[in-house]
């Protein structure tokens, strides 16, 4: 697997090279698909399709040594997530599962977060946090344990909005880590 640990990016830090684009991406995928309801459900899967190897694709390019452990994570908690939304659209009969997909997504990627927080920064737990959250309200939602018609309705605007505005953070975060002097002992 090509490694960027020993290549130089100036000052552009490899962790705004990972986050940076898939947050955003992520997010407007999210607004695309919550805003054009009349689109076909190929064409969603199709954006959404690129949004992920775009994803996995800057993780590979900016992974760093000692992390292809926390890639593989990524990588199948995906893969699971993938599995589930074919199975959503292609397989099941049943159409109340479709109240799931984020859910599942959000807390597959949570689950993401916490290897991630074990492996490069403490930060990542709160973004665990509020994905583990959000996937629980909205599990609850969608099972009528309480009425949220916003949670339901507006699932791929929150998977976007948190799963991707919180990506992008966690890049900003990083690029501040990466900006910030160091301290005088």
């Amino acid at each position: 697997m090509f490694n960027m640990s020993s290549i130089k990016l100036g000052p552009l830090p490899k962790v705004l090279l990972l986050l940076g684009p898939w947050g955003v991406g992520i997010l407007l995928a999210g607004i695309i698909q919550q805003t054009n309801e009349s689109m076909k459900a190929d064409t969603f899967l199709l954006i959404w399709a690129v949004v992920t190897v775009v994803g996995l694709t800057g993780q590979g390019l900016a992974m760093c040594n000692g992390l292809e452990r926390n890639f593989l994570v990524w990588v199948g908690l995906i893969a699971l997530a993938w599995a589930f939304t074919f199975y959503v659209f292609r397989v099941s009969s049943d159409p109340t599962l479709f109240a799931h997909l984020g859910p599942v997504w959000l807390a597959l990627m949570g689950v993401g977060f916490i290897f991630t927080a074990f492996q490069v920064s403490q930060w990542f737990w709160l973004l665990a946090g509020v994905h583990l959250f959000l996937a629980l309200l909205m599990e609850l939602a969608a099972r009528d344990v309480f009425k949220s018609d916003f949670l339901v309705s507006n699932q791929p605007l929150m998977v976007g909005v948190v799963d991707g505005g919180l990506t992008l953070i966690a890049g900003i975060i990083g690029l501040m880590q990466y900006f910030r002097p160091a301290r005088a002992n």
